[in-house]
């Protein structure tokens, strides 16, 4: 299996990310890596992809690392109101976040056949 290569200076550089600081992006990179050969079938780990796929790969793995980051930033409190003591409680569910880094990834991949399940990907 090769893991693809999204370091900080991809991140920030190529991707122009700005949410996940340098302290905790190895850990959001390697989760949404993860993610994102789920959600590709594992294809992103078996085939050596075009450059055009990569690059899309790479960029959806930065997004979804920031819908990872935003939802654990961002865990359980949705609004507050101090003058009349209200409380919003978001839906922070597993199921919730996952959707979150699919709308994220899914900006990136619509354009390859990564996502398609009937489309083999072996060339």
């Amino acid at each position: 299996m090769a893991w693809i290569n999204v370091d900080y200076y991809f991140y920030t550089d190529m991707f122009k990310g700005t949410v996940i600081p340098e302290s905790t992006f190895d850990r959001k990179i390697i989760e949404s890596e993860a993610f994102i050969n789920k959600i590709t079938f594992g294809r992103i780990h078996k085939y050596a992809l075009r450059s055009d796929d990569l690059k899309a790969v790479k960029f959806a793995i930065c997004a979804a690392a920031e819908a990872v980051y935003n939802s654990d930033k961002h865990r359980d409190v949705k609004s507050e109101n101090n003058d009349g003591y209200s409380v919003t409680y978001s839906d922070n569910s597993e199921s919730s976040r996952r959707l979150r880094m699919t709308e994220a990834a899914d900006l990136y991949l619509a354009d390859t056949t990564l996502r398609n399940r009937m489309v083999s990907y072996d060339y």
